[in-house]
């Protein structure tokens, strides 16, 4: 078949496209093509230059070192009768960064009316190790105890990019070393012990009372969840509310999980709004003379 038969003969109706999805075909196999050059080229880079883990694991150190760092670097969550802790997302995306020869993101497979579909992935590409996670998130926000659907674009976008962010923090968790991990987590409690010690003058009931304020959490709700004053707490309880506040910052959807007593301010506004309870109507000639003006 010569060139000219290639060129004129049958091409599947590529010829009748419109040519705006034809456009829209020909970019995205343009982009795939590039995604995938760059892949093998940061592939060919990890096999050259080996990470130096020692190094790798130094570097964390040092960034668990800062308490601006630090401040945030450790989640919370109550899970039974228990409270796990784990490296917040920042803390994921250092070590990612510091571990070296590794990609991780997240794309969207899928977009419906009350559902996203999102897969997140991290690559390690020096040993080819891979780790993927696929979660259906919902259009939905819990606000109190209330389950809201989301039907503003900003909202929705800001929901999903906030479950897949967790998704791709699971997977480069799953492929740095748990010991680093453990690590990481321990320097960033120490650094922020040791800043405790050496404060501005304020006492620590004083700066917890004033950034869990930011939340409508008072020192009652904290007194009555922990059942002791916040005056006995030791640095190990003070470790614990940090990592509960960088947990409520990342959701707030998550205070009344850790603060039974909490209330939305939402549900408290609609609560006082509430018309009190009319008197019931009066029947007969009681009621006759209660509806009738002027008369007695």
């Amino acid at each position: 078949m010569s060139n000219a038969d290639l060129i004129t003969g049958d091409n599947d109706g590529w010829d009748q496209m419109d040519p705006q999805s034809n456009r829209a075909m020909v970019q995205v196999a343009a982009a795939s093509s590039r995604e995938l050059a760059m892949v093998q080229a940061a592939s060919q880079h990890a096999l050259a230059n080996p990470r130096a883990m020692a190094v790798a694991r130094k570097t964390m150190l040092q960034h668990c070192g800062r308490r601006r760092f630090a401040e945030s670097a450790v989640y919370a969550y109550p899970k039974g009768n228990t409270v796990v802790k784990g490296p917040s997302i920042h803390v994921a995306e250092m070590m990612l960064a510091t571990w070296g020869n590794m990609i991780a993101g997240w794309e969207v497979l899928e977009t419906l009316p009350h559902m996203t579909k999102v897969r997140a992935y991290c690559i390690d590409l020096q040993t080819n190790s891979q780790s993927f996670r696929t979660v259906d998130i919902k259009h939905q926000d819990k606000r109190g105890q209330n389950v809201v659907n989301l039907t503003d674009p900003r909202d929705v976008q800001q929901i999903v990019a906030n479950y897949a962010q967790r998704a791709k923090r699971a997977c480069i968790l799953t492929l740095i070393p748990q010991d680093i991990i453990d690590e990481c987590c321990d320097a960033c409690d120490q650094t922020m012990e040791r800043a405790n010690d050496n404060g501005d003058g304020r006492s620590m009931v004083e700066k917890t009372i004033e950034v869990f304020a930011e939340f409508q959490i008072t020192r009652d709700h904290i007194e009555s969840e922990f059942e002791m004053s916040l005056d006995r707490f030791t640095q190990a309880q003070f470790s614990r509310l940090r990592h509960i506040l960088t947990t409520i910052r990342q959701d707030r959807t998550m205070i009344p999980k850790f603060f039974s007593s909490w209330q939305s301010p939402e549900k408290g506004e609609a609560d006082a709004r509430v018309e009190p309870e009319k008197a019931p109507k009066k029947k007969g000639t009681a009621g006759l003379k209660d509806t009738l003006p002027g008369t007695e």
